[in-house]
């Protein structure tokens, strides 16, 4: 079972010597219309933008990066808490424009120290809760986009290895046609010395053909 599961139902703060249940609850998935109790709330999800640019060679850099926090718009939590035990007390929240938290705590008009006491101590402990929330849910996301950049570079890697490869190849074969039709009145010093780009040419080409994976064509 996930951390996040584990912190579906949270008990928090006490009042006066009674337990007053605070609750955080995922509630994603529930059947539309179905009554639900507390107040619906998303967390933060933070979002990584890469730029990727080819160059001429076919190979492809990175070239820029941004992080920016989103909410996660994949998951909906409630908050509250049992309104018997607490009948004069408001459970305080902030909400931005989509729905994340920006604010959580309890407004109350009771005057016993030890009750003012147990409400901050809730107020502090729903923060915590929904902290460690986000701090699971991180952890996971971070892991996840960490498999998935290296199964992205490896593509990568391998596509690039591939163009070399095939480049390779085709400069190869290009200095095989000169050698080929290079005229019989050719001073021996050029005939060797193009055998000798062939030789190298053709080395180059098995070489990227093993890195790429594939058979060598020489």
């Amino acid at each position: 079972m996930s951390m996040l599961r584990r912190l579906c139902w949270l008990p928090l703060a006490a009042l006066c010597g009674c337990t007053s249940d605070f609750e955080v609850r995922e509630i994603t998935g529930l059947a539309h219309g179905k009554e639900i109790t507390g107040i619906p709330f998303r967390t933060t999800l933070p979002q990584t933008l890469r730029v990727y640019k080819r160059d001429d060679k076919g190979h492809w850099q990175q070239v820029h990066v941004q992080y920016e926090e989103f909410a996660d718009m994949s998951r909906v939590y409630s908050i509250g808490f049992d309104p018997d035990l607490l009948a004069n007390s408001t459970l305080d929240l902030g909400l931005n424009e989509d729905s994340t938290l920006n604010r959580a705590g309890i407004e109350t008009s009771l005057q016993i120290d030890e009750a003012l006491t147990g409400l901050a101590k809730g107020a502090n402990q729903v923060k915590d809760a929904l902290a460690e929330i986000e701090e699971a849910e991180k952890k996971d996301r971070e892991e996840a986009e960490a498999d998935a950049e290296k199964a992205k570079q490896d593509r990568l890697d391998q596509e690039n290895a591939v163009i070399a490869a095939t480049e390779a190849f085709h400069a190869a074969e290009t200095l095989i046609a000169r050698l080929k039709t290079i005229p019989d009145d050719t001073p021996l010093a050029d005939v060797v010395e193009l055998q000798g780009q062939v030789a190298v040419a053709k080395a180059k080409a098995n070489l990227a053909a093993r890195r790429a994976g594939m058979s060598p064509p020489y």
